[in-house]
């Protein structure tokens, strides 16, 4: 029972004196999948290799015998996924050859000795550009690192602080050391406020002392300066009528050195310069007394001024070393506490990481658990283009690369050794 092949039937072929023939097909092996089919691109005729009825076209075919129709089998819906599947992590995808031999762009390996030096510098130039840009994904890939661990750690903060939910029941042993480390950081926290509050309290009320003895310390500041500014007047008037004293001195002791060699003395000019002299020891003598006099007062209320700024950098002294102790006890804390926060965030970032891949965070938190998994694509992607790029830095032809560079380093010697001919002739 024979059938007209169809106009657009691929299969029939395309001469026109050619017809549509009838083929008896073995149907069981044909189901099975076993029927040998592979095709021999030699064949100009079309046939198919190891084909059992190769031999039949030339004469007349049998009629083509189907055994039964081939049921009509639905394909296997694919099963649903299971809630507790784990989610595929964000790894570093494939690196096709195609892509790395398109991102190397070394162009084909030289075939001849004349392209091995275009090919040496090519080759040296773009694995210049490739190191570059491979520096730059790395730092891009750190920083894609970081925003996942961010992430993670924020959508585990989440996850522990909403612990009760339902869907987080099957997380019980990452909940737990969530609970512990968390209980432990907090605690050194707590403990590290009220010692903060401790210290500001007793800086706050040294500070109060300080400025309440700064306030009393005022009169003794103003009486200590004003006595000293009457000392300095006393002082320079004492040293003007001492300077007159002493030049009315040596006036007389010229006139008596000038009587002793011989020379007639100036009797009036010498008692008006005795009366003068005693005139100026007298005010010499008056001056002295009112420097005596200030003295002691000025020296009682540098005294007493005295007590009160020692008192005030008591104070001060106290207050630094509050400081300094705060200073310790906050790096002992950040060196602790740190180390605890520390733990906790591995803690909340394992939390996190097993509800993503169980896709329970995205029923808890579907805003932070998709904003996790659009990091973590963000660093395979990142990944994916550091690892093609380690491998365009090596796509090349090794041996045609050394040889371009043993021509032109052969050819610079030539050339300097000319050059050593030519200077030395």
């Amino acid at each position: 029972m024979g059938k007209e092949a169809p106009e657009d039937d691929p299969l029939a072929p395309n001469g026109p004196a050619s017809g549509w023939s009838e083929l008896a097909i073995d149907t069981e092996s044909v189901r099975s999948g076993t029927h040998p089919r592979p095709f021999d691109p030699g064949d100009t005729a079309g046939r198919v290799v190891g084909d059992p009825f190769s031999g039949l076209d030339d004469g007349p075919l049998p009629d083509l015998e189907l055994d039964q129709a081939p049921p009509d089998l639905p394909l296997p819906a694919p099963p649903p996924p299971r809630r507790d599947a784990p989610v595929p992590t964000a790894g570093v995808l494939a690196v096709d050859e195609v892509e790395v031999a398109a991102l190397a762009d070394y162009g084909e390996a030289p075939a001849s000795f004349v392209t091995w030096v275009p090919y040496a510098i090519l080759v040296t130039q773009r694995r210049m550009a490739l190191k570059k840009s491979l520096a730059e994904l790395r730092n891009l890939r750190g920083a894609a690192d970081k925003d996942v661990k961010d992430s993670l750690v924020e959508l585990g903060r989440a996850l522990h602080a909403r612990k009760d939910a339902d869907g987080l029941r099957g997380l019980s042993a990452q909940l737990a050391a969530c609970d512990e480390t968390g209980q432990v950081s907090a605690g050194r926290n707590e403990a590290w406020v009220q010692a903060r509050e401790a210290a500001d309290a007793q800086r706050s009320s040294l500070a109060a002392k300080v400025q309440e003895a700064e306030k009393a310390s005022g009169p003794y500041r103003d009486r200590e300066t004003k006595l000293a500014t009457q000392m300095s007047t006393r002082e320079n008037d004492l040293r003007r009528v001492t300077a007159r004293m002493r030049r009315v001195e040596i006036e007389i002791r010229n006139l008596r050195t000038t009587a002793a060699e011989g020379g007639a003395i100036d009797a009036p000019k010498l008692e008006l310069l005795e009366a003068e002299i005693q005139a100026r020891r007298a005010d010499v003598e008056k001056a002295q007394g009112h420097v005596d006099e200030l003295e002691p007062q000025l020296a009682k209320a540098r005294k007493e001024l005295a007590v009160m700024l020692s008192a005030i950098n008591d104070l001060e002294k106290q207050r630094r070393a509050v400081d300094q102790a705060q200073d310790r006890t906050e790096k002992v804390h950040l060196s602790t506490a740190g180390e605890a926060e520390q733990r906790y965030h591995e803690a909340v970032e394992e939390l996190a990481r097993a509800a993503v891949e169980r896709r329970i965070a995205e029923d808890v938190e579907p805003a932070r658990a998709r904003s996790v998994l659009a990091m973590q694509r963000a660093l395979a992607s990142r990944e994916r283009e550091i690892a093609l790029h380690e491998r365009a830095l090596g796509a090349y032809d090794k041996a045609a690369f050394q040889k371009g560079w043993a021509v032109i380093a052969g050819a610079g010697l030539v050339v300097l050794v000319m050059l050593v001919l030519i200077a030395v002739r």
